[in-house]
């Protein structure tokens, strides 16, 4: 076998590997928007959306879910040209390595959402309560006709 042979068997191999980074994209694609609708919803509810005449439903579906469907077959197309290998194992490495990716990188994104939500502080499980106490002069107490020379502000 000469190189001319061995080089036109690489670039045989290499035209023949779009279709099945094909459907390595598509199908990366739709576990991406498949697994991006619960964690995108999650995240929405972490910052307090509103699900009032849809506003979280419409974010999770006009936004994010497209979003992820295109990430997950860019993330698809690349591994599936970039992986090698053949036959059935190589189909199954390039999309187990593309799942893994998306996966990593739609939980990634759900937790950096989560991350930056505000979050009230908690003791015991309750909301943490804030008080402020002033002490006000006597003079001035009884100047002002005040019954009580304690201020309390409560914020909870």
């Amino acid at each position: 076998m000469s190189t001319g042979d061995a080089t036109s068997e690489e670039s045989t191999a290499k035209r023949k590997r779009w279709p099945i980074a094909l459907l390595v994209a598509f199908l990366t694609a739709l576990a991406g928007a498949a697994l991006a609708i619960p964690v995108s919803d999650w995240a929405m509810q972490a910052h307090q959306v509103s699900s009032f005449e849809g506003e979280r439903a419409y974010g999770v579906v006009c936004v994010f879910l497209p979003l992820a469907f295109l990430v997950g077959g860019s993330v698809g197309f690349w591994i599936g040209m970039a992986l090698g290998g053949s036959g059935f194992t190589g189909y199954l490495k390039r999309q187990g390595v593309a799942l893994a990716v998306i996966v990593a990188l739609v939980l990634a994104v759900g937790g950096w959402s989560y991350a930056i939500a505000n979050h009230p502080p908690l003791v015991d499980g309750k909301a943490l309560a804030l008080e402020i106490e002033a002490r006000v002069p006597r003079i001035i107490a009884r100047s002002q006709n005040w019954r009580r020379r304690v201020l309390i502000w409560h914020w909870s």
